[in-house]
């Protein structure tokens, strides 16, 4: 492991997770993204957002990977 990140978990417990750069690389893409579609501020530090730019919320993880894991097989 090359890095690590901040995330924090229920309760705002914070943990420190170690990631490889490849991870760290594709994440940095996608605020990228983030940030083409809805600008330079955003309301929220979450990573992951809805399309409309609001945080996820856990159903809309679940589904998103329930989707792409059926894709997949």
């Amino acid at each position: 492991y090359n890095s690590h990140i901040r995330v924090t978990g229920k309760g705002d417990k914070q943990r420190i997770i170690p990631v490889m750069r490849p991870l760290l690389a594709l994440i940095n893409e996608y605020e990228q993204l983030k940030q083409e579609k809805f600008g330079t501020y955003l309301p929220t530090e979450q990573l992951l957002i809805s399309n409309t730019g609001k945080p996820a919320y856990p159903l809309l993880v679940y589904n998103t990977v329930r989707d792409h894991l059926a894709w997949a097989t």
